[in-house]
Formats: C-alpha cells, sequence, structure tokens
C-alpha cells in the first residue's frame, strides 16, 4: 500500500525549484528544453522555455499563488531532479501548469 505524499507548499523549495514551478504554472502549457541540473537544483536561466498555444481553446494565464500547495506531478518532478544530482534534462513537457513528461539523455 503505497503512503501518503506530505503536503508540501510551494515556499518551503529552494528558490530554483519555486522558479521552474512558478514558470509551468503560469506559461500553462510548454516545453522546457536544454535545463541543467546541478545538485538536484535546476538551472533555468540556462534553459530554454518553449510555450505552446492551442487554438481551439481559451489560454488564461494565471499567475502562481504566493504559497499554493503542490500536486503529485510537481513532487514527481522533483523527485527526479533529486535523482539525477547532477545533468542535463533534454525536456520537461507540461500541460495545464503541471509537468507530464521529463526526457533526459542516458549516459
Amino acid at each position: 500500500m503505497n503512503q501518503p505524499r506530505k503536503r508540501i507548499a510551494l515556499k518551503s523549495l529552494s528558490p530554483a525549484r519555486q522558479e521552474l514551478i512558478v514558470c509551468m504554472h503560469e506559461k500553462q502549457f510548454g516545453t522546457i528544453a536544454n535545463l541543467p541540473v546541478v545538485n538536484g537544483e535546476p538551472m533555468m536561466t540556462q534553459a530554454k522555455v518553449i510555450r505552446r498555444r492551442s487554438f481551439n481553446r481559451q489560454l488564461v494565464p494565471r499567475p502562481a499563488s504566493k504559497n499554493f500547495i503542490l500536486k503529485v506531478a510537481h513532487l514527481e518532478l522533483l523527485d527526479s531532479l533529486d535523482e539525477i544530482g547532477f545533468g542535463t534534462i533534454e525536456r520537461v513537457t507540461f500541460r495545464d501548469g503541471l509537468p507530464c513528461e521529463l526526457e533526459q539523455s542516458l549516459a
């Protein structure tokens, strides 16, 4: 039986992790490409953010609350950052502000 995950608020994250989560939340749909990870921390200043627009639905940007509770998809992404430690994520795809796919080259 799976243990329930602890509730984690945005403000409890490091500034680098907050920046990653807020970027996805504000852009809603897109990809973050070539994201370096150093000691489990995403380096957003070196990544490329690609916003995706869908013309068959209305996109309403949602500014991030100062301290929302993270969803399971956010926590899984943060776990992946910890697992990677040092490396580069080729792509993180996000939909509705939530990470849904992560691609990483394996050495």
